[in-house]
């Protein structure tokens, strides 16, 4: 029994240096983790220019948290079930072009603040086609005794971005206008991104049933909420 016990000791310590050795998958999916939290990151930079354009009101302008909201509720489970069925690699593969277009998108809003709601929903819907579960599903797949560890560091890549972003964002708003946020952020998840999905993102099961539901994945990913700076 004791050199039983000492076998399967000594196989977890041997399994746990090798997970690391998926590091590049984790930080792959850290860069497209964030492409999805960018657009509501940068949101708070954008309220006073946008109010000084427009006229919108701030309440008016924040609302969109609350869209984005609904169709993560709705979308997140369906995005789920689909990287269930055909592996994370190619819903993610389609889904950040997706997401670009919804965040490009966002640039074209105003002066209507109904332009500003249906652009958001549109977004809310690309957001989903590459959304947290997709990221999530991958880094639980490849990490098995420090699968929480590797979450955690998954979901703390949008601390860099909330303390980089909104001064970023200031500045763009400064020198090229408020509209360039969000096509610059576009860019990024068309430009960086996609070639790092398409070099390092592969779920342990592509292409099958994946071991690990994403769907039950969803409710441990949902977005943080970010305050608005002001």
């Amino acid at each position: 029994m004791r050199a039983a016990g000492m076998g399967m000791a000594s196989t977890d310590q041997g399994a746990a240096p090798s997970e690391w050795r998926a590091w590049p998958i984790l930080a792959a999916a850290m860069v497209c983790y964030i492409c999805s939290t960018m657009p509501l990151t940068a949101l708070g930079a954008l309220v006073k220019p946008l109010s000084a354009e427009f006229g919108w009101s701030r309440a008016s302008i924040t609302s969109v948290f609350l869209i984005t909201a609904v169709g993560t509720l709705f979308l997140a489970p369906v995005v789920g079930h689909v990287v269930d069925r055909i592996g994370p690699r190619r819903v993610a593969l389609v889904g950040l072009p997706v997401l670009a277009v919804g965040v490009g998108g966002i640039g074209f809003a105003g002066p209507s603040i109904w332009s500003w709601y249906a652009c958001w929903a549109v977004y809310a819907v690309c957001q989903a086609c590459a959304g947290n579960v997709i990221w999530a599903n991958v880094v639980i797949g490849r990490f098995d005794r420090h699968r929480g560890m590797a979450l955690a560091i998954l979901l703390s890549a949008h601390a860099v971005t909330y303390g980089a972003l909104p001064s970023l964002a200031v500045y763009t708003v400064s020198e090229l206008g408020w509209r360039w946020v969000y096509f610059l952020l576009a860019a990024f998840v068309i430009l960086v991104a996609w070639p790092v999905a398409w070099r390092w993102i592969y779920g342990i099961n592509d292409g099958q049933r994946g071991q690990v539901s994403s769907a039950r994945v969803a409710s441990v990913v949902a977005g943080p909420v970010v305050p608005l700076g002001e």
